[in-house]
């Protein structure tokens, strides 16, 4: 087997392990929440600013026959607990297919970006070798959260909905979704409500993506001569 094809199944093996692996924790992030006491005043889909103050009360969003409630509970294991309870083990990994749809292909093209700038593009411009896998590694997480970004805020809001008879856990309705919820948000608030909060994100995301790959590439460099 070829170098390319190599990485292709390993960066797409390991984007599949960690999306079955990490569903049931993303799915509970979405749904945690910090509100004032009065619950009822408040949207079950939080705003996710990292910015935002904190609040009162701890509580998770869960579907229960059919309506969104809200409960209290003590930390990420209990909410984890309450959807469980609830929703069942399928309430814990719903959306596991879009994020095999949208984060198995980000993650590869990830790799093979990187990959491409580290071996041929950067190298002839960047005299300063130990920069190299800092500068691929910001550069291809930026240009790939870009344009995987509206995916990934439809993913967001997939996991938020209910599992119901009318959207079935099959590759086909997550494809369905998918293009019907890029289409009707931006048909309602625009093509750039679904690049909203890419600034901050690619400010967060980039540079720690490129100092990791940098040390991995560093470290893994320097075992190799000792």
């Amino acid at each position: 087997m070829d170098a390319f094809h190599a990485k292709v199944i390993a960066a797409a093996t390991g984007s599949t392990v960690t999306a079955l692996t990490m569903t049931p924790f993303d799915v509970v992030k979405t749904r945690l929440q910090t509100q004032p006491v009065q619950p009822k005043a408040a949207s079950c889909v939080r705003n996710m600013s990292s910015m935002a103050r904190p609040l009162a009360a701890d509580v998770v969003c869960v579907w229960d026959h059919g309506i969104f409630r809200t409960e209290r509970v003590n930390g990420f294991a209990d909410a984890v607990r309450h959807v469980w309870r609830v929703e069942g083990l399928r309430g814990l990994w719903k959306g596991a297919g879009t994020s095999l749809v949208i984060g198995v292909p980000a993650s590869t093209s990830y790799i093979l970006t990187y990959d491409h700038l580290l071996q041929n593009v950067l190298p002839p411009l960047i005299p300063q070798e130990p920069l190299v896998p800092l500068v691929a590694g910001i550069l291809a997480r930026s240009a790939i959260t870009s344009m995987f970004s509206p995916l990934e805020l439809v993913r967001t809001n997939l996991q938020s909905t209910p599992l119901s008879p009318h959207r079935p856990n099959t590759l086909r309705s997550v494809l369905t979704s998918v293009r019907t919820l890029v289409q009707e948000r931006a048909q309602t608030e625009g093509v750039s409500a679904l690049f909203a909060g890419i600034g901050p994100r690619i400010a967060k995301i980039a540079p720690a993506c490129g100092i990791m790959i940098a040390c991995f590439e560093g470290i893994g460099k320097l075992l190799r001569e000792t």
